[in-house]
């Protein structure tokens, strides 16, 4: 009778740890906006409030399925300089796919947010242009009125997204939830 034995990795060796690569998921719909050269920033759990900096070498085009997500491995390179990184160290990474300067923003819940009822009604109807694609209202708030803006959307990280044209200026306060407010219609 012969015994089938698994046998566990004791020891993973690694010759240099000057250079450390660390393997990524990029999501399908992110892949297509991400180069190799692209920067990139990933912090680990074991340094929570720093931040390391790599540059992304490749991305492998054998897409992986898990549950349904389609993602693809990219790989970032890093300096370790002071060999705080270890190998199997879990990370979380963010690759810059566009750099854009002096753009204004506001925050995804302002293009999210619906006014009460009362105050649709009661403001002008949204141009037909701004059914077409980027296009958004977002509504400011002056002392209890809501005014809404039409605006014209660029880029977005996930969290703020480019006002490319509209009558929204900076520092103009847009609303993302009303709280126990009751505002005047526009």
């Amino acid at each position: 009778m012969a015994a089938s034995f698994t046998t566990p990795v004791l020891f993973t060796l690694a010759s240099n740890l000057d250079d450390m690569e660390l393997d990524v998921d990029i999501d399908e719909a992110d892949v297509g906006e991400v180069r190799a050269g692209a920067k990139a920033t990933f912090t680990v759990d074991a340094y929570p409030a720093r931040k390391f900096f790599a540059r992304l070498i490749s991305v492998h085009n054998a897409p992986k399925t898990v549950q349904g997500v389609v993602t693809y491995q990219g790989v970032l390179l890093e300096k370790n300089q002071g060999g705080l990184l270890k190998p199997g160290m879990t990370a979380t990474a963010e690759i810059e796919a566009d750099s854009i300067r002096n753009a204004l923003l506001v925050p995804n819940a302002a293009i999210r947010f619906v006014p009460p009822d009362e105050v649709k009604k009661n403001a002008p109807p949204p141009p037909p242009t701004l059914n077409g694609v980027n296009g958004a209202r977002v509504w400011t708030l002056k002392g209890k009125t809501l005014t809404p803006h039409d605006v014209r959307l660029g880029a977005t990280d996930g969290r703020s997204t480019q006002i490319l044209s509209g009558d929204l200026k900076p520092g103009d306060d847009v609303v993302i939830d009303l709280a126990d407010k009751k505002p005047s219609g526009a």
